[in-house]
């Protein structure tokens, strides 16, 4: 992902008479020198984590895919970097060989169930000289991933070259405006006093600055001698505060008195299910819950529905009353079952004839959870049960 501000050779006049309507300004832009983001691929080899934050490094932009082809190194490396509490954000490159349609349908598909910190952005750099090449079908892609995934536009952004937007954008007031709704995230090499954002942006609506491609990767802990590096422009408060991570929270505060917990639950093995501030993906988020973690919900509610998203969803409200999803479905509308929950108030199983209960407990398993019990795996499709499983 580079650009150069000489990236195309046609003289300024050429610019002007080819598509004046998009060109924009030089800007002395304000960059938070210190507040480094950085976008990876599978370029970068196995990273450390680890040696990225410890070298300055707050965020990293992953290519989760091209086209409708995942990055190969995408799903090791988003979970690993939170781990490292790194910020994640994702791209798509747009390739013009894939239908745009499904491109933003693969893009979500990829995100839905660990969704990024820092912002969806769609890549628009191709030259591959597909069937779908320019920004209409661009628009379009976008278009079916703000559909089918209920992401808001603030949550959006577009990376391009000041130069490739200026020969492949469109000039209809109507796509201009469509894409003056997102974030730009402007490729240009060079000081901050010179850099060149093309209309429909401005420096306002300019979130993220990559200035440059350094042989700085083995310090950032990368495979690669090279990484790009990106700045956020403006406020590093504004940039935390767009995408509601300002600061740490914590996974579930103290139940408030009066209230007790209802349901006891603990977070698959490999999910981390996103917390939000109400029973929808399209309300505020607030961090994660980590696999294995056990945490108590006041409430557990069933009738969430989405028509964008068809299939059952399962919310429980936690006692800090934000909310977490214990089961969400797929693209295919078929269930992932993020946490294992049971009532709290759920009776024991009897006790065997001539002997105590046993030591066991009811555990309420979701509809299309897969479980193993002994040396059957055993998976409930139609609607949720309860089984029992021994104290260990």
């Amino acid at each position: 992902m580079r650009h150069s501000k000489r990236w195309f050779n046609g003289s300024v006049l050429w610019h002007w008479l080819k598509g004046y309507e998009r060109l924009g300004v030089y800007r002395d832009i304000v960059a938070a020198e210190q507040y480094i983001i950085l976008d990876v691929s599978r370029w970068q080899g196995e990273i450390n984590f680890a040696t990225a934050k410890a070298a300055g490094a707050k965020g990293i932009i992953f290519k989760c895919a091209q086209g409708t082809t995942p990055d190969p190194r995408f799903a090791d490396s988003w979970h690993r970097a939170r781990e490292a509490g790194l910020l994640r954000g994702a791209y798509l490159f747009y390739d013009s060989r894939s239908h745009p349609v499904d491109q933003g349908n693969f893009f979500w598909d990829m995100l839905h169930s660990d969704p990024p910190e820092i912002g969806y952005w769609f890549d628009y750099e191709e030259s591959y000289g597909g069937p779908y090449g320019g920004a209409r079908n661009l628009r379009l892609c976008i278009e079916t991933f703000l559909a089918v995934s209920g992401v808001s536009d603030i949550q959006v952004g577009i990376y391009t070259g000041y130069y490739y937007w200026i020969a492949h954008s469109s000039t209809a007031r109507a796509d201009m405006d469509f894409f003056a709704r997102f974030w730009l995230w402007i490729a240009w090499y060079g000081d901050a006093d010179d850099v060149r954002i093309p209309i429909p942006w401005k420096e306002e609506t300019t979130l993220l600055w990559q200035y440059d491609t350094p042989a700085r990767g083995r310090e950032f802990g990368m495979d690669s001698d090279e990484v790009d590096m990106n700045r956020v422009v403006g406020s590093v408060d504004r940039f935390l505060d767009v995408f509601n991570v300002g600061g740490e929270v914590p996974p579930s505060l103290p139940t408030e008195e009066g209230e007790n917990p209802m349901y006891i639950c603990v977070v698959s093995p490999g999910k981390a299910p996103k917390i939000y501030a109400g029973p929808t993906v399209k309300s505020p988020s607030h961090g994660y819950l980590q696999s294995g973690q056990s945490f108590s919900a006041l409430q557990v509610k069933t009738d969430v529905t989405d028509p964008k998203r068809p299939g059952r969803q399962v919310w429980l409200e936690m006692t800090d009353h934000r909310w977490t999803f214990a089961e969400y479905p797929r693209m295919d509308g078929s269930p992932e079952i993020f946490v294992i929950y049971k009532a709290v108030d759920e009776p024991p199983p009897p006790p065997q004839e001539g002997g105590d209960a046993p030591d066991e407990i009811p555990i309420v398993v979701s509809a299309g959870a897969t479980i193993k019990i002994g040396e059957q795996t055993h998976i409930y499709q139609s609607e949720a049960v309860t089984v029992t499983a021994r104290k260990v």
